[in-house]
This record gives C-alpha cells, structure tokens and sequence, in this order.
C-alpha cells in the first residue's frame, strides 16, 4: 500500500498529466483519468461509444509499486495485464510515465 506522502505525490503528478492531455484540442473525443488502489496507479481512457451519452472505460498502462519500485504493466484484449518486461522496475514514476507517454513499442495507445 503507498503511504500517504507517495500518494499524493503521484496524485499531484497525474492530476497535471491528465489536465495537459485532456485539454488538447487533438483530444476532444476522448478523457484521461486514474486510480490509485494499494500500490497501484491505472491510468485509463474514456471513450464515446456509438450511443449517444455513454462512454467506454479501458485501461491505458497500470504502474505497481514493489520494494519502492515502480513498474509498468500493458492491458491486453482480455483486459489481463502484462508486465512490460523489457524495462526495469525504477523509482522514477515520472520517467516511467514519460515512457508510458512515448509508447515507442505501441502498448499503450496513448
């Protein structure tokens, strides 16, 4: 479980990611947001579906914490998720978010 400092320090950094993304003009049709449960971060998208008024939730990349390291996981078609196991857990969230946001191996959709 994070401590209350940890998580409202990632709180604060996703807070600023998901406004920066969610006003891009490129970004009307779709809204960012996220969780925090135990030592879990989820980062999901909200997506209009073809009935007017509804939205899909899926899941973008999750980030765990284990022995004060962070890592990343990829959602599949199951919704199961994977960890990314070319990178290495960091302390770093916002370089592993930063990752997240590159999406150089098109895992994320972001």
């Amino acid at each position: 479980m994070l401590d209350p400092f940890t998580k409202k320090r990632i709180g604060k950094i996703m807070d600023e990611y998901i406004n920066t993304k969610n006003s891009s003009f490129f970004n009307h049709h779709t809204k960012l947001s996220y969780t925090i449960n135990e030592n879990m971060v989820t980062l999901v998208e909200d997506r209009p579906v073809f009935l007017y008024g509804q939205w899909t939730t899926l899941g973008v990349a999750q980030f765990r914490m284990n022995d004060n390291r962070w890592a990343i996981y990829w959602r599949d078609r199951k919704n199961d998720w994977h960890f990314v196991d070319k990178l290495q857990p960091d302390e770093d969230f916002e370089k592993l978010l930063e990752i997240v946001e590159q999406d150089r191996n098109g895992l994320f959709g972001t």
